[in-house]
C-alpha cells in the first residue's frame, strides 16, 4: 500500500495507487487536464484504506448459461433456476415421440436424480414448511438464440423478448423481480434480474458488445457486457460465444483478448480529464462474471474413452483433458480467475431431446464447453453444476455465490479523507525536489531493437524521489509541439506523485499503427523521439526514445506497392518510366496461398485469424520468406491478412468520389463495368484480381458455405471506405453490397 503510482499490467486489478491514465491516447497537451492529481491521488489512497469506512453485507447471486441452439422457449426453466421445492408437475419434461430412446454405441451419463413432485396428501404439511431462499440477483446469458441467416448479418432481432418473459414467468414464483438490463448481439442474450426489494441499490447501469469475427459483421461470435453498481460495489457480467471447434484453442484465446480489449465503458464523473479519456475496462471493477459457450473441449482422448470415463463418473481424470484448464496454466487466457470444481457431466454434445451424447456419424467428444468464471477476492462460491433442460444439444449450467458489497459510511470516509490529507501537508514545504532516473543508458536513452508493424512492445524505467519533498512530475510537450510525444509513443503514468524515497516504474511503450507505419515506410517520419519528464518546482529531465522500424507493405499505397520487384524490406523501388507490377506481389502472394490451400475451408474469411499467425504473415510478406504453413493450416489468418492488407491502404479501391455513382447504378451490371473504368490503373487491376478471386471461392461454396452476400458484405467494408460523419453510411453501405453482389454473381 505504497504512496505512489504502480504500473497497471493488462489483465492486472486496478491498483488503488494509480492516479491518471491516458492510454494510447494522443490528444494535445492541456494542463487542466493534469490539475486534479493531488485530488485524485488521494481518492486512490482512500481506495487503500477503504476497509476503515465502509460496511459489509452478502448479495444472493446466480450466474447461468445456456446455449440454445435456435431454439424458442418452451421448456420450464425451473430445474434451472428454482430450488426444487418451487417445481410443479408441468415443470417435468416429457419427450416428443420417438426421441430419448438410445441407439447402439450411444452414451447417456449418469442419470440425475430426479425431484419429485410432494403427494397430494403431503400439502398441507408442505405449505407449513419455510420455503428456501432464492438468489438476490439473476445473471443469465443465453447463445445461439438466434441463427437464421439475416441475424448472423448483423441485422435486427427481436428473438430476446420472448426469452425474457419466459425467465420472468419461472422466477416470479419464487418472489417479484424486476428486469435491471438486457442486450442482445444476435445469438447472444445478456439479461439481469433483481429483486423488487433491491432495485434502489442499482445504479451506474451500462452495457458493451464486442464481435470478434473479421471486420466486426458477423455477429454470431462475442461477447455481450453489463455492469452496473450494487450499493457502493461495481460488478461486471460478460456472457460470450468463443470460436468452436477442437482444433481452434487459439482462436478461443484470442477471442477472450480481442473482447477484453474492446469492451469499455463510461465514467460518470472525470476526474480533471477530457471526453475522450473517460472510459474504462471490465477490469476496474471490484467483482467480474464471466459466462457462455466457451467452447474449450475436451483434447487427447477418443470419444468412446471420453464416455467411459463420464460414465464411471471419474470426472477428476477427465478435467486433465480440458482446454481451458490446460490454457490457464499456461496465463493464455482468463488470467485470474477462478472455476468450480467440475464435479457434474460435460454439457455438450446432446441429441436434442435426448439424454444421450451424439449418435451422429460425427460423434463430437463431449465437452464441458459452457462455463461460469469469476474473478473477485469477494465472491465465494455456493453452487456450481448443470441441469437437466433436454431441448437442445447443451445442457444449462449456473454458479451461486455470495459477493461482499460494501456500503460506505461517510462520516468514516470523512475523517480517513482529513487524516490523508493532514499527513501529507506535512510533506509539502518551499525545498526542491530530486528524483533520480534508472535507465540501462547512463544518458537516458530508450533503443527498441526492432519495431514491427502492430506490434507492441515496452520498456520499463524506475523514477526515485531521492529529495526530503514530495515529488509531482508529469510529461510536458517540447517546445512548439502540442503533444507529449509521437503518435507512435505513449508512456504510462504521464502523471503523478511521490512521497521521499517512494519509486514509480515508468511503462515506455511503442506500437506502430497502420497511419505511423505509412509516414514511417515512406520516409516522411523518423523514429526517435524526446520525451520531457517535468518535476513542479524543479527540473525537467530528458528521455531519448528510438529504435529499428522494420518497414511492412501494410500501409502503404497500391501506387508505392506496384514498384516493388521484391520484398520490401530488402529491394529498392522501381526508377520512374520503369516497368511497374500490376498488383502488389504482397496481395498475390497470400491469395495464392489461400487459391492452392484454402478454397474449401469453410468459414473462409468469416472466421477471425490469430494474432500471432497473422504477425508471422506479415512478416512473411515483408522479408519475401516462404510461408511456414503446410496445407490448409494457418487459412484464416491467412484470410484475414488480405481483408486487413486492403482496410490498411491509405486510399481505398474504389474512391469515395466514385463509390456513390457506383450504389446509384448497383442493378446495372453494364453500367458498373463502365463506371469502374474510372478508376486508376493500380485499383482498377487490384479490384479486378480481388473480384476473379472470389469468384473461384463461390465455386466451392457447398464446401466453404460461403455465399456472394456473405463474401459482399465482408469485402464491401474494405474495398470502399464511408467517409467521416456520413449519416447515409448504413443506407449506403446496404448498395454497396448490392453492387458486389452484382459483380460476383454476373454471369456474360
Amino acid at each position: 500500500g505504497g504512496w505512489g503510482w504502480v504500473k497497471r499490467e493488462h489483465e492486472m486489478a486496478a491498483s488503488p495507487n494509480v492516479l491518471l491514465t491516458l492510454e494510447g491516447e494522443q490528444c494535445e497537451y492541456d494542463p487542466s487536464r493534469f490539475a486534479n492529481i493531488k485530488e485524485t491521488w488521494i481518492e486512490n489512497q482512500l481506495k487503500i484504506r477503504e476497509e476503515e469506512f465502509v460496511e459489509k453485507s452478502h448479495l444472493d447471486c446466480f450466474v447461468g448459461s445456456w446455449n440454445v441452439n435456435g431454439k424458442r422457449p418452451g421448456e420450464s426453466l425451473a430445474k434451472w433456476l428454482l430450488p426444487k421445492e418451487y417445481w410443479v408437475e408441468a415443470d417435468h419434461w416429457r419427450p416428443s415421440s420417438g426421441v430419448g430412446v438410445g441407439v447402439a454405441g450411444s452414451a447417456a451419463p449418469p442419470t440425475p436424480a430426479r425431484h419429485s413432485v410432494p403427494p397430494e396428501s403431503k400439502e398441507k404439511e408442505d405449505q407449513t414448511r419455510e420455503m428456501p431462499s432464492v438468489p438476490d440477483l439473476y445473471v443469465l446469458g443465453f447463445q445461439e438464440l438466434d441463427l437464421r441467416a439475416e441475424a448472423l448479418l448483423l441485422g435486427d432481432t427481436t428473438w430476446g423478448a420472448p426469452w425474457e418473459g419466459h425467465v420472468l414467468e419461472c422466477i416470479n414464483r419464487a418472489d417479484t423481480f424486476r428486469l435491471v438490463l438486457a442486450k442482445q448481439l444476435v445469438g447472444m442474450f445478456l439479461m439481469v434480474f433483481v429483486k423488487e426489494k433491491h432495485c434502489s441499490s442499482i445504479s451506474h447501469v451500462q452495457e458493451c458488445i464486442a464481435t470478434t469475427g473479421i471486420m466486426g459483421v458477423m455477429g454470431n461470435k462475442g461477447g455481450v457486457c453489463i455492469r452496473f453498481h450494487f450499493k457502493d460495489s461495481s460488478l461486471c457480467f460478460i456472457n460470450s460465444h468463443l470460436n468452436a471447434h477442437l482444433e481452434n484453442t487459439d482462436r478461443r484465446n484470442q477471442d477472450y483478448h480481442d473482447i477484453t480489449d474492446r469492451i469499455q465503458f463510461t465514467r460518470d464523473s472525470p476526474l480533471g480529464l477530457s471526453d475522450e479519456s473517460n472510459t474504462f475496462t471490465i477490469w476496474e471493477h471490484d467483482h467480474i462474471f464471466w459466462t457462455g459457450d466457451l467452447n474449450y473441449r475436451i483434447e487427447g482422448l477418443t470419444f468412446e474413452k471420453v464416455v467411459e470415463l463420464i460414465g464411471k463418473e471419474d470426472y477428476e481424470t477427465l478435467f486433465k483433458y480440458d482446454q481451458l484448464r490446460q490454457q490457464m496454466e499456461l496465463n493464455a487466457c482468463f488470467t485470474g480467475f477462478k472455476e468450480g470444481p467440475l464435479n457434474f457431466a460435460p454439457t455438450y454434445k446432446y441429441d436434442n431431446e435426448s439424454i444421450f451424447y451424439d449418435t451422429s456419424e460425427k460423434k463430437r467428444i463431449p465437452a464441458w464447453c459452457d462455463r461460469v468464471m469469476w474473478r473477485s477476492d469477494g465472491a465465494r462460491l455456493v453452487q456450481y453444476g448443470r441441469h437437466e433442460l433436454m431441448t437442445s444439444d447443451h445442457r444449462p449450467v449456473s454458479a451461486r455465490f455470495l459477493v461482499d458489497v460494501k456500503m460506505i459510511v461517510p462520516e468514516r470516509k470523512a475523517q480517513v479523507y482529513k487524516d490523508i490529507c493532514k499527513r501529507l501537508d506535512k510533506m509539502e514545504n518551499e525545498l526542491m525536489p530530486d528524483v533520480t532516473l534508472s535507465t540501462a543508458d547512463i544518458q537516458n536513452k530508450v533503443h527498441f531493437d526492432e519495431v514491427r508493424l502492430l506490434v507492441p512492445t515496452s520498456q520499463h524505467i524506475t523514477v526515485r524521489n531521492t529529495g526530503q519533498v514530495l515529488a509531482r512530475f508529469r510529461f510536458i510537450p517540447r517546445p512548439s509541439e502540442k503533444k507529449i510525444c509521437k503518435s507512435w509513443l505513449w508512456v504510462s503514468p504521464p502523471a503523478g506523485m511521490m512521497i521521499p524515497g517512494e519509486e514509480v516504474q515508468l511503462t515506455i511503450t511503442v506500437t506502430v499503427d497502420v497511419a505511423s507505419g505509412s509516414k514511417l515506410n515512406m520516409g516522411e517520419d523518423t523514429f526517435e523521439d524526446i520525451l520531457i519528464l517535468h518535476l513542479e518546482n524543479g527540473k525537467d529531465y530528458f528521455i531519448t526514445v528510438s529504435g529499428n522500424y522494420q518497414k511492412s507493405s501494410f500501409g502503404c499505397s497500391l501506387q508505392h506497392l506496384v514498384r516493388y520487384a521484391g520484398p520490401i524490406r530488402s529491394t529498392e523501388p522501381i526508377e520512374e518510366g520503369g516497368k511497374k507490377l500490376s498488383i502488389p506481389k504482397e496481395l498475390w502472394r497470400m491469395v495464392d496461398y489461400i487459391y492452392k490451400n484454402g478454397l474449401e475451408v469453410p468459414g473462409l474469411f468469416l472466421q477471425s485469424g490469430v494474432q500471432k499467425e497473422m504477425e508471422v504473415i506479415r512478416e512473411y510478406v515483408d522479408t519475401g520468406s516462404p510461408f511456414p504453413f503446410e496445407n490448409d493450416h494457418g487459412i484464416h489468418s491467412m484470410a484475414e491478412s488480405i481483408i486487413r492488407f486492403l482496410e490498411y491502404l491509405p486510399e481505398p479501391v474504389i474512391p469515395p468520389s466514385l463509390a456513390s455513382r457506383l450504389e446509384d447504378a448497383a442493378a446495372n451490371y453494364s453500367q458498373c463495368e463502365q463506371l469502374l473504368a474510372h478508376l486508376s490503373l493500380e485499383s482498377y487491376n487490384c479490384f479486378y484480381y480481388i473480384l476473379f478471386f472470389l469468384r473461384e471461392v463461390l465455386k466451392f461454396k457447398e464446401k466453404n458455405k460461403l455465399s456472394a452476400e456473405k463474401l459482399s458484405i465482408i469485402f464491401s467494408k474494405v474495398l470502399f471506405r464511408d467517409l467521416p460523419l456520413d449519416v447515409t453510411a448504413p443506407r449506403s453501405m446496404k448498395k454497396k453490397v448490392e453492387f458486389l453482389s452484382l459483380m460476383l454473381t454476373h454471369k456474360p
